[in-house]
């Protein structure tokens, strides 16, 4: 079985998610999220972008999102949701704001992380008590991946683990009751994600001056040993330790 590259972790999955300001119910009904779902079709192809999960609640929409260039991305969301919400307040004769944010976003690190967000996305609608079974919520991408149809390339090799639901206790996601502020709240992983997202850059793009910064940054704000943020970054602990004492 073919693996996907540790850079393509790093640098080309996203954990996407947008949710209505003040938690509105802006997907409740059905054609408005089978007009969201067009839409977002149509847009990932324009701005080659691939969708790879999904899963469109009455308030809120989890995706995965696959995209060598952060700038696409963030065009495709922007697109999207601006023509959603130009919809939405014409069919509910209303004005302002739609989205309690632009979105939210996080990059997925390891093939064990990918899994899991996908088994999470899938399992949103049962977490929330519409369904007892993922199979029976129709706005997911959950039965793609049962009927084995319109699975994309880079993670087909999975489908049999991603359908076994059974998730890692320790493994967290965005979720609809997060805060959408700036706050850090210690996590490593979204440092970094906007650290990246804010230079348009790649992990692997990084030089030693920014690893640096962002390292101090982390070390700052996280909980994290030095080892275990030598091995987020992809950087030889000794390599590291050379980058940190400028020797590098």
């Amino acid at each position: 079985m073919a693996r996907i590259s540790r850079m393509c972790y790093e640098s080309s999955f996203y954990h996407v998610m947008i949710q209505g300001i003040n938690r509105e119910r802006i997907y409740a009904k059905s054609y408005m999220k089978d007009i969201f779902l067009e839409m977002l079709g149509k847009k990932s192809k324009e701005f080659n972008v691939e969708i790879i999960a999904y899963c469109i609640m009455n308030n809120h929409v989890h995706l995965l999102l696959y995209s060598e260039s952060i700038s696409n991305l963030t065009k495709l969301m922007a697109s999207v949701n601006t023509k959603y919400a130009k919809l939405f307040n014409k069919a509910n004769n209303r004005v302002g704001y739609v989205y309690r944010d632009r979105y939210r976003c996080e990059n997925i690190f390891t093939e064990k992380h990918l899994i899991n967000c996908i088994k999470y996305i899938h399992n949103n609608p049962v977490n929330a008590g519409l369904c007892r079974n993922p199979r029976e919520y129709k706005y997911s991408s959950y039965c793609d991946y049962l009927n084995k149809k319109k699975i994309n390339k880079l993670v087909a090799q999975y489908v049999d683990v991603i359908l076994n639901n059974e998730m890692d206790m320790g493994a967290k996601f965005i979720d609809s009751d997060d805060d959408f502020g700036n706050k850090l709240d210690g996590n490593a992983n979204e440092v970094i994600n906007k650290y990246l997202i804010k230079r348009n850059c790649k992990i692997c793009d990084l030089k030693s001056d920014e690893i640096r910064d962002l390292s101090k940054e982390i070390l700052k704000t996280c909980p994290i040993t030095k080892r275990e943020l030598a091995r987020l970054l992809g950087i030889e602990r000794t390599r590291w330790y050379r980058i940190m004492e400028k020797k590098e």
